[in-house]
């Protein structure tokens, strides 16, 4: 019978990680869990089975993309959306990505593409009194966005 028991404590924990071997040993008949455990790994050596068997995930996956997406640009709330939790939440797991990795915190928002060229090319301002700057809006002295060379 203890064939039986640690073939179903093995298919039992192979169809599912997450199950406890304390449940498994509670439903195939084991006494604790640590006898399900040694069923278990007796049988799948016996019988020339992949050990150890799958274990769940930790959440540095979760938190490496939390992370990922707001260095990407993402807002909290498309971080929230996108793994499916609160924007404090998204906010938490990159934070704690970031600081178990030494990686820079707090993630700021990259700059929108038009505010990011306007910082690496500054604004020529020209000679004062020249008038405006070729290209430039009559306005503000600045080029303008269609047709300058801005």
């Amino acid at each position: 019978m203890s064939d039986r028991r640690a073939c179903r404590a093995y298919r039992l924990r192979a169809a599912d990680p997450r199950r406890t071997w304390f449940a498994i040993a509670s439903y195939v008949g084991y006494a604790s869990a640590s006898g399900a455990y040694s069923g278990a790994l007796a049988w799948a050596r016996a019988t020339r089975q992949p050990w150890p068997l799958g274990r769940v995930r930790s959440a540095a996956p979760k938190c490496g993309r939390a992370y990922r997406l707001r260095e990407l640009g993402a807002s909290w709330a498309e971080v929230a959306a996108e793994l499916g939790g609160t924007e404090g939440a998204a906010s938490s797991a990159a934070q704690y990505y970031a600081t178990t990795r030494s990686l820079p915190w707090p993630i700021r928002a990259p700059m929108s593409p038009l505010r990011a060229r306007q910082v690496e090319a500054p604004i020529p301002l020209g000679d004062v009194g020249a008038g405006p700057v070729e290209g430039a809006s009559r306005d503000s002295g600045r080029p303008s966005a269609v047709g300058g060379e801005g």
